[in-house]
């Protein structure tokens, strides 16, 4: 017998829909809360997830949690609106559908049967490379991924270290071919040393074991396929190397050629770089005739840091990611710690978060977390401090102290909680200024009660 989770809030409509659904020969579970849901998901082995009314938090996390496990696996979004809302259009995700919970019965049924169907047959395509946001510089990047994928002009990815420029480049690559071809990925600095001659030969034989594999997978599937060959760190290419690589490339329509070589038909050229490269260009360090041809199309990754409204769903999708693969109980964080995480700066961007929240699965406690972000705050500002001489002679306090800035110096709790009570007002403050000091409105939007906003308010002796 076929079986469906459902999710909702209400346990009258649980019990309604497992009603409905139950009619259709399936079995049904429900569930009112994500973390419980995910916790049981693995072991239950479930055909269709059902999500009926969640708030939004709730419905992004658990589809992207269940996609993460298996990007075919179906989902039926069953809300009084009709609406899949943001976890839907986030990320284009396959086997997919929405229906208003008062269609006909043969419509819902026929829906869940059409989904689970999907889901059982052979595909050869690759999972999708999901990319987990909500803010508009994601949801831009994302649209522009999806125009990028019926194009094979070259691609020029820029962002700090740890923002995720691999994926961008997978998830275009996706967008162009989803079946049996692959991304090559070459490192710069691996073949092109600081110092002496430049060295090609490393280059050339990866890129001639990727003709091999590109031209033998044409000669069975038959030809149409797109391959790409990404160019990482292509801002670590010294200046006097940048003359032989520009030689090594020759620009056609539809594709790349390499110089003495045949390259596979339709291969696109994809380039990322920790560094604005336009202003290398200026500043004559990278040759201008080489960035124009390995950067017809641009995308700019922004550091986390400028788009803190994506840190709960990153958080949230790498807490699941890792309870589910590690067997731990799936867990919400704490007000507190996603107030901390909110305020704290990302040096290491996505990649720092990603493996924070690792470690908090693995430990188990949200301490680490506390540890890790109060830890780092202090040593940059040791570091901060000592490259400005903030330390005088006289024995004035450092900037930090006087700024009041997270972990100067005092201790861990102490530390915690004057950065989300600073965090909390700044918030509360920008809440009033957008909904015109409507505070039931600000509340709604801060996702507080009322009475709570109202205390809050007196509390930090805002306005």
């Amino acid at each position: 017998m076929k079986s469906v989770i459902i999710l909702d809030e209400s346990a009258s409509r649980r019990d309604r829909i497992r009603a409905q659904v139950s009619a259709f020969g399936l079995s049904a579970l429900c569930f009112d809360r994500v973390t419980s849901l995910l916790d049981n998901f693995l072991s239950l082995a479930p055909d269709l997830l059902l999500i009926g009314n969640v708030n939004d938090r709730e419905q992004y996390r658990v589809t992207h949690a269940v996609k993460s496990l298996n990007t075919r696996f179906p989902i039926l979004f069953f809300r009084v609106d009709g609406a899949a809302g943001p976890a839907y259009d986030a990320n284009g995700l396959e086997n997919v559908a929405w229906l208003e919970d008062a269609c006909p019965q043969d419509e819902l049924e026929n829906t869940i049967a059409s989904l689970i169907d999907a889901s059982l047959r052979p595909f050869t395509e690759k999972p999708f490379p999901m990319i987990v946001g909500q803010s508009l510089e994601i949801d831009k990047i994302r649209k522009r991924i999806q125009a990028l994928g019926s194009s094979m002009e070259p691609v020029l990815i820029t962002g700090d270290s740890g923002t995720g420029k691999d994926l961008v480049a997978q998830s275009i690559h996706w967008c162009a071919e989803k079946e049996k071809s692959r991304i090559v990925k070459c490192s710069m600095p691996a073949f092109f040393h600081p110092n002496g001659s430049p060295s090609v030969d490393g280059l050339q034989a990866q890129i001639s074991a990727f003709q091999t594999e590109a031209n033998s997978t044409e000669t069975v599937l038959g030809t149409g396929r797109k391959w790409t060959l990404m160019f990482d760190g292509i801002d670590h290419l010294p200046a006097d190397h940048q003359d032989a690589f520009f030689q090594f490339l020759i620009h056609e329509a539809g594709g790349f050629i390499f110089q003495n070589m045949a390259a596979p038909a339709k291969t696109r050229i994809i380039s990322t770089s920790q560094k604005d490269m336009a202003g290398l260009v200026k500043r004559g360090l990278f040759r201008k005739d080489l960035y124009h041809l390995l950067s017809v199309f641009t995308i700019e990754i922004p550091p986390l840091t400028e788009r803190k409204e994506d840190i709960v769903g990153l958080s949230d999708f790498f807490c699941d990611y890792y309870s589910l693969r590690l067997s731990k109980a799936c867990f919400q964080i704490s007000d507190d710690a996603m107030a901390l995480m909110q305020a704290y700066s990302w040096p290491g961007n996505v990649s720092e978060l990603k493996e924070l929240m690792m470690e908090r699965v693995r430990a188990g406690k949200e301490d680490v977390v506390f540890d890790h972000i109060v830890s780092s705050e202090r040593s940059s500002r040791r570091n901060a401090d000592a490259c400005q001489g903030s330390q005088t002679a006289n024995g004035s306090r450092s900037t930090a102290e006087q700024n009041g800035d997270i972990g100067s110096v005092l201790p861990l709790k102490p530390a915690c909680k004057k950065v989300i009570e600073k965090t909390e007002k700044k918030m509360i403050a920008e809440a009033l200024a957008r909904t015109s000091w409507n505070r039931r409105q600000a509340a709604n939007l801060l996702k507080i009660s009322y009475r709570s906003l109202l205390n809050k308010i007196k509390s930090y002796d805002i306005g």
